[in-house]
Order: structure tokens, then sequence, then C-alpha cells
């Protein structure tokens, strides 16, 4: 029922732990599709093992990500940076704008089967773009050449870099003590959600939980300006 009720640009984020995983996905895999598929999340809840168990200590979860068609919307998050990633990885700063870049290469190696071979700024290379774009990121002052004759290199912006994947290790399961917790046992951080929601929404799209539980998604939907559904048939949760 839950993906007749989607949007053709909706989604729906599936929350297990190792034990069922497996199952669970050959079941989604019946009702959206195996190509509807867009990734299989490993939350990284707990930061260390525990070393009273006896065997290895389970540290982890799978948030399954599925669209209910191609046309599902996704929005790219970033990692913020420590100041040392800022000062060694970002080392340039622009002076028009104040903004961190480092260099990368835009050349491919020598092993692919060319693609974009033309000479740009006096140099001949296999590169990474065609030639208009190559032209056209120039003109942005993108593309920089160091000394003449030297191989071109791209700016690649602070906001760019450290794209968050399919492996979260930065949200922990909170602790004991933490102000948001609810008492609830299946109770999800409130940073989770909202990566989730900004990941897979915009402002005034409609958020539907079938199991609010805690309420969290709810709670992030709202500061979030979404509009939102809950449903639950347990009288704690309600």
């Amino acid at each position: 029922m839950i993906r007749e009720l989607l949007a053709e640009s909706g989604c729906v984020f599936f929350h297990c732990d190792w034990r069922t995983s497996a199952y669970i996905q050959v079941l989604l895999d019946e009702i959206f599709g195996t190509k509807n598929l867009i990734a299989k999340i490993i939350w990284q809840r707990n930061p260390v093992a525990f070393a009273h168990q006896r065997f290895l200590s389970n540290t982890y979860d799978i948030i399954f990500f599925y669209g209910k068609s191609k046309h599902v919307k996704y929005f790219p998050q970033y990692m913020p940076y420590s100041r040392s990633e800022m000062e060694t990885r970002y080392k340039y700063i622009e002076e028009k704008t104040g903004k961190r870049y480092q260099l990368v290469s835009i050349t491919t190696p020598n092993s692919e089967p060319p693609r974009f071979t033309y000479e740009f700024l006096g140099v001949a290379r296999n590169w990474r773009y065609s030639k208009e774009k190559m032209e056209e990121e120039y003109k942005q002052g993108r593309i920089i050449q160091s000394r003449p004759g030297a191989v071109p290199m791209r700016k690649l912006y602070m906001n760019e870099g450290k794209l968050i994947g399919d492996v979260w290790t930065d949200i922990n399961r909170f602790s004991t003590d933490a102000k948001e917790r609810t008492g609830y046992a299946s109770q999800r951080p409130l940073q989770l959600l909202q990566r989730i929601l900004a990941m897979s929404t915009e402002e005034g799209d409609l958020v539907l939980d079938p199991f609010c539980g805690s309420g969290t998604t709810l709670v992030a939907a709202e500061m979030m300006e979404r509009k939102w559904i809950a449903i639950d048939i347990s009288p704690t949760a309600c």
C-alpha cells in the first residue's frame, strides 16, 4: 500500500538490523523492483565495539533506500570538514570569493580508451571533459594553468568535496541521558532523520511515517518545513 501512495518522485527508507536485512531486501525488491534500489546505507550507530560480547560486536544497522521510479528526488549531502582537512586538502583560497579549493587533475590515464583528445592552453592530452566544457569552465575561472606549458588543473571547491556516500559513521546512537531521548525503544537520532529528509525532500513536500514510534521523523519534518502524516497502532506512540 505504501508504494501506491508514493508520488512518482517519491521514495522510501526502511531501517532494519543485520539479522533481517537479507530477507527484507528480497521483499522490497519484489515490491519496488531491483532497479529502484538506490542505496543500501550502512549506519554505524555505535562508534566502538563492546568488549563484553562473546562474539563480534554488532555496530551497524541497514537503511534501504528505494525510489518509486527513475524520477525520484535526490539531493547530495556533504559532511563538514575539520580544520586540519581545510588547511591541508583545501589550502588555496580564491581572492575574489574567499572560497577554499584544491586543484584536481582533469586528464585521464593513458590506459583508458581516448575520449576527449585535443590541445588546450597549448597542452595536448586525453581530457576528462569535452573541449566546449573546458572552455566554458576556463572562462568561469574554474580551470587554471600555473605557468605556460603546465598541465591545466581544475578547482574543486570545499563545498563540493566530502560527499556523503552509503556508509554513515558520523551519526551515533544517542547516550542514555540525551535530551531528545523519549524512552521509546526504537527511537532514532534526530540528526539521522534530518539527513534522510534533506536527501530526499524539499520544503513543502509530504512525509509519511506509517510506523512513527517516538515521532522523530515528524519532529524533523516540522523543523524542516515539510508536511507530514503519522500512523502508529501503539498507544504509547500515539
